[in-house]
Parts: C-alpha cells; sequence; structure tokens
C-alpha cells in the first residue's frame, strides 16, 4: 500500500507532521523488513553463492582455461593473449550493463526478476559450452562471452538482494555466510566432477552439464523464498528504460555528491583487477610454468576451500564488530603478498603454501568488501549502486587478463605477468586506506 495516499496536501501548517510521519513509517517499514526475514530466506540467499560457485571454479576458473587453450586454440602460441581477450570482453559487456540493468530494476522494482533471468541465461550457456565445442573456435568464444556476461550480471543482481536479508548489524556475517557457503559449493561440484577429468581426454561434456544442473538446483531456493521488499511501494516508471539510463547519467554527473562511494568503487577498480586475473590465469600459470597436473590442481582447490570455509565465515562475522574497514586493509594486503608468492614460487610443492593462503584471505576479502560497500549505499539505490559496483569490478576487471595475455605473449613469462598483478593490491590498499567510514 502507497503510504502518501492518505496525505492531505501540504501546507506551512502540517509540513512538520508530514515529514513525522514519513520518518516514522520509513522506520516502521524497515523495522517491518527485519522483522520478516526469515532464516529460510538468508539460508535461501546465502545457497545461491553455493550454486553459483559450481560454475565459477569449475568453468572460468579450473577447466575452461585449459580446454580453450588446448582443444579450443590448439595451444597456439598466443592462446594466452586469446583467452585474456574474451575474458576482458565478457566482462567489459557485464560491467557496461550492470549499471543500466541495475538502474531498471530500481526502478521497476524487477530486481528478482532480471535477477532470476540473467541466472537462467548463464545456467543455458554452461550447458551450451557442453554442446558447442566442436562447432568451431568463434561458436565457442561468443557462447562463453554471453554465458560469462550472464553470470556476471546475475552476480550484481544478487549482491543487491542482501539488502533483502539482512541489515546494518549483520551484513558481514551474512555475506560472509554467502561467501563460505560459495567455497562449500566450489569444493563440492570440483568433487563430482573429479573423476571425470583425465588432462587432455577430460570429458568435459559431461563436466560442462554437471556444472549447469548443479548451478539450476541450488539457485531454486533463491529463485522462490526470497522475498522482494521496498521501504516505499512507489508507483512504476511508465518509461523504465529511458528513466534507468537518466539515472544513471545523473548519478554519473553528480558524482561529488557520493565521493566516499566513488573512491570505493576507484579502491575496488584495482582489488578486481587482482582478484580476475589471479582466477582466470592462475590455473594456467599453475600448470604451465610450475607444472602442475590438472588432478593436482582440482586437489589444491580443494584444499582451498576446505580452510576457506570456516575463515571466510569466522572473519567476516568479526568484522561486524570490530569494522569492515579494518579487516578488508588486512586482507587486501594478504593478497598483494600471496601475489608475490605466486611470482617467485620455483616449485609446484610452493603451491601447497601459496593456495591454503589464498582460502584463508581471498573469499574473506570479498565478503567484506561486499558488506562494506552495502553500508555505503542508499537502500533505494541499490541495484544502480551494485551496478556501478559491477562496473568498477567487471570493466576494469578486462584490464588485468588482457595485460597478463600481452605481457606473457611479449616476453614469454608468466612468471613477470603474474607478479605485475601485485601492483593492482597495492594500488587498492592506498585508496581504501583513505575511506574513513
Amino acid at each position: 500500500m502507497n503510504p502518501f495516499l492518505n496525505c492531505k496536501p501540504i501546507t506551512g501548517l502540517n509540513i512538520e507532521s508530514f515529514l513525522k510521519q514519513v520518518q516514522l513509517q520509513e522506520h516502521m517499514t524497515q523495522e517491518q523488513i527485519d522483522k520478516e526475514v526469515s532464516r529460510k530466506e538468508v539460508w535461501s540467499w546465502s545457497l545461491y553463492d553455493f550454486a553459483n560457485s559450481g560454475y565459477a571454479s569449475v568453468i572460468p576458473v579450473l577447466l575452461f582455461p585449459l580446454y580453450y587453450k588446448a582443444l579450443v586454440l590448439g595451444n597456439s602460441p598466443n592462446a594466452d593473449l586469446w583467452w585474456g581477450l574474451t575474458v576482458g570482453i565478457s566482462v567489459f559487456l557485464a560491467g557496461i550493463l550492470s549499471p543500466v540493468i541495475g538502474a531498471w530494476a530500481d526502478v521497476t522494482k524487477r530486481r528478482k526478476a532480471a535477477f532470476v533471468l540473467s541466472s537462467l541465461l548463464a545456467i543455458l550457456g554452461t550447458v551450451a559450452l557442453a554442446i558447442t565445442g566442436k562447432l568451431g573456435p568463434l561458436l565457442i568464444t561468443l557462447v562463453f562471452i554471453t554465458t560469462n556476461t550472464s553470470f556476471n550480471i546475475a552476480l550484481t543482481l544478487y549482491d543487491s538482494l542482501m539488502f533483502n536479508v539482512s541489515n546494518k548489524s549483520n551484513s558481514g556475517k551474512i555475506s560472509g555466510l554467502g561467501w563460505a557457503l560459495g567455497n562449500a559449493g566450489g569444493m563440492l561440484c570440483t568433487l563430482l566432477i573429479y573423476p571425470f577429468l583425465n588432462g587432455a581426454n577430460s570429458d568435459y561434456v559431461v563436466i560442462f552439464l554437471m556444472v549447469a544442473v548443479f548451478y539450476l538446483i541450488f539457485s531454486l531456493p533463491s529463485f522462490f523464498y526470497v522475498k522482494e521488499t521496498e521501504l516505499f511501494d512507489l508507483d512504476k516508471s511508465k518509461t523504465p528504460l529511458r528513466d534507468s539510463l537518466k539515472k544513471v547519467f545523473g548519478t554519473i554527473k553528480n558524482w561529488r555528491k557520493n565521493k566516499t562511494l566513488i573512491m570505493f568503487l576507484a579502491a575496488f577498480y584495482f582489488f578486481s583487477e587482482g582478484i580476475v586475473t589471479l582466477s582466470y590465469f592462475g590455473a594456467l600459470y599453475a600448470t604451465s610454468t610450475l607444472g602442475l597436473s590438472q588432478k593436482t590442481l582440482a586437489i589444491l582447490f580443494i584444499l582451498q576451500q576446505l580452510i576457506a570455509i570456516p575463515s571466510t565465515f569466522l572473519i567476516c562475522k568479526k568484522a561486524d564488530k570490530i569494522g569492515y574497514r579494518k579487516v578488508l586493509l588486512c586482507t587486501t594486503l594478504g593478497m598483494a603478498a600471496i601475489i608475490l608468492l605466486f611470482a617467485i614460487a620455483k616449485t609446484a610443492t610452493w603451491m601447497y603454501i601459496v593456495i591454503p593462503l589464498s582460502g584463508l584471505v581471498g573469499g574473506s576479502s570479498q565478503a567484506t568488501a561486499r558488506a562494506w560497500f552495502k553500508t555505503l549505499v542508499p537502500h533505494k539505490e541499490r541495484s544502480e549502486w551494485f551496478g556501478f559496483n559491477a562496473l568498477a569490478s567487471k570493466v576494469s576487471a578486462m584490464l588485468g587478463p588482457i595485460l597478463f595475455g600481452i605481457i606473457s605473449t611479449a616476453t614469454g613469462s608468466q612468471r613477470l605477468a603474474i607478479g605485475f598483478t601485485g601492483i593492482y593490491f597495492l594500488v587498492s590498499l592506498a585508496i581504501f586506506i583513505k575511506i574513513k567510514k
């Protein structure tokens, strides 16, 4: 029900009363939202992290880079560059589209519908990867770009739905719960596909189909049980696309009014450069430069998740008490140290130290960043601002993979390319330090 329907015209005599009614209505509605959030909704929301991590872990991180380089590109000497361009285009598209789609979701009040649709596109795209692999490099490249773009847009909308299941006092804990379940999902999905791993002879069709089914099944609770809530049930826009674009350009034009958010996005820009580059090229680096087998890499990944599951939840829960800023500064510094260890690693044995360490701080840093950003964002513009967060993380992240490919191809050294990635975390740390909230 619209809280303003029964309001009388505002005059000099009743304006103070009107403002009090608005404040009371907002307070009561938020209170109702907090009370109405059940454990089922929290777990349903968090399970999407569990679901999408099956895709995130196996497709773009663990197996698809190896599959793309060996079977799609035939181990071309320019494979790193082509993979970097493919990844870069997909995250660039996600970044450009996310603010507009987010603003559209805010204007139309259809955040959940947009989230479900983009998730289903990513799931169908994963199925398509299984059946288009032998139809040529161009087709499978386009399928991957479409799938990965949809996945990243869905993830942005999912993050904005955290407002529906959390409040200021528990954002870190709930964000950490989602991320911890994500680690568990990535680990379980890796275990499920492990029997089908056999180097170049791996049964990729079965693996990709299993990932798609995993993604769909565990997404269903979030599709059905996470409620769409609004503080004010205002009328929907009659021209949503035009109004969405107007909101986006208006936010950009008036950036000075949101300096703290802009600084956060600038820091997250560089932070994401490091995370995405490490994610998309870590497997290639470990196998090509350090000589790890596909199965050894999978075992190390499972070990990483085992460490990340409890550490992410506990660190983020602690962040609710001591502050998101302090925790994120520490974990960002930790990521820079991990990159250094990656770059100087001499043998595969080093990975038994480096990868578990990345499990300790990798997930908690991203979950803490999500919770911190959530506390800074205006509630009614949450999808738009999480869209801008995607713009910072995705558009910026296209540069990291492409630069990795250029450096690796030009110098013939993946070690130099991975070492360069550490600069992103150091720049990010310097900007995060300047944010005082």
